[in-house]
């Protein structure tokens, strides 16, 4: 089956405003380089995730569009969209308790604000799920882009040494080993494949998502058959 590339909306109309969220109530600037990409942090090195501002004209949707996150490392979600995710196997994921702050007259960006929890998702890319030999693989620059070829790999190790060779080509996009046809070891509705910055999600996860009528969330369909 084709699963999907989950991404928070960027829609105006759903969103009301990019981004959504852009600053922490106490942030620094120079905190940015230190923390740098949040895929290369220790869980215990996450900065405090509990200062977010919503920015003037914004709709406090479930999945939150800012530029602190970003699909590489995660979502900031709603509690309601948590309680979602959680009823399904994934692997790879963490959560992380965080608030999002509303100003009470946003206009005027003073006086108290509201306090609204929401959560860090969390998506690490995963290398056990994957059953390699029974897989199909293609050099492409991602899900979407032209095939190279066939590649192929019969295990992790394997798949990292071929990229370290197709990444030494310096080409940009950098092209790189991407499957297409994917054999899982067991049914996993949420994942995220090693080298890549997309979330896959499953149909069923994605149905769940639209009948919880969870907002802020977009899917693409992509070109690669998961099978269990």
């Amino acid at each position: 089956m084709n699963y999907f590339n989950l991404r928070t909306s960027t829609e105006l109309d759903i969103i009301g405003w990019y981004p959504q969220v852009m600053d922490l109530k106490q942030y620094q600037p120079s905190d940015f380089e230190k923390f740098g990409y949040l895929s290369q942090l220790a869980d215990t090195d996450l900065p405090d995730l509990h200062q977010f501002l919503l920015n003037d004209g914004a709709v406090l949707t479930d999945s939150l569009h800012n530029t602190f996150f970003s699909t590489i490392n995660g979502f900031l979600i709603s509690r309601k969209a948590r309680h979602v995710f959680e009823q399904f196997e994934s692997a790879g994921i963490g959560y992380f308790n965080a608030t999002v702050h509303c100003f009470e007259h946003i206009s005027r960006r003073e006086g108290p604000t509201i306090e609204h929890p929401y959560c860090f998702l969390r998506v690490q890319p995963v290398q056990h799920i994957y059953n390699y030999q029974h897989s199909f693989f293609e050099v492409r620059d991602d899900l979407f882009g032209k095939s190279e070829g066939q590649i192929a790999i019969d295990s992790y190790e394997h798949l990292v040494e071929e990229n370290k060779k197709l990444f030494a080509r310096k080409e940009i996009p950098a092209s790189k080993v991407t499957p297409k046809r994917l054999q899982l070891i067991k049914r996993v509705d949420m994942f995220r494949f090693p080298h890549s910055q997309y979330v896959l999600v499953s149909p069923r996860l994605k149905e769940a998502i639209e009948q919880a009528g969870l907002t802020g969330f977009r899917f693409t369909e992509i070109d690669c058959d998961i099978v269990f």
